[in-house]
């Protein structure tokens, strides 16, 4: 039985090495995305006012495609560090639809908070402003 234990004991040190490698890869993932989606948006942007060109919609439609599948990516491994569970937050927030949703506001605010704790922990300070207050209806 005590075999038994230290297989398992060696196997779950090993799953452990190999997790922040692949939130690592994940996290490289996901700033990649944001990327390429604040490239597109830019050039949407700068096209304002000229005839609509549906590539914009193809490759908005890609980055949402790979965003979604890297949303299922992530949610297999768990949040064993304090970046893994930052990474999962900012991809929540990232995709969550900007609806006037309590459950969205709900969801919204959770991942704020998580971020502000990580970043607390992680940067030893909290982050200047909420991208939530942006969804937050007006007082």
């Amino acid at each position: 039985m005590a075999s038994s234990d230290t297989q398992k004991s060696v196997r779950t040190s090993a799953d452990s090495e190999q997790r922040p490698s692949e939130i690592e890869a994940l996290r490289i993932r996901h700033d990649e995305l944001m990327a390429r989606s604040g490239k597109l948006a830019s050039r949407i942007q700068r096209r304002r006012g000229h005839t609509p060109d549906n590539n914009f919609q193809t490759e908005y439609d890609a980055i949402s495609d790979e965003m979604i599948d890297l949303s299922v990516q992530l949610s297999s491994v768990p949040a064993v560090t304090l970046e893994a569970l930052k990474l999962k937050a900012s991809l929540l927030l990232d995709i969550l639809p900007d609806e006037a949703d309590p459950t969205v506001y709900l969801a919204l605010s959770l991942c704020e908070d998580l971020l502000d704790i990580t970043g607390e922990q992680l940067n030893g300070h909290k982050r200047a402003a909420s991208p939530v207050d942006r969804h937050r209806p007006a007082a």
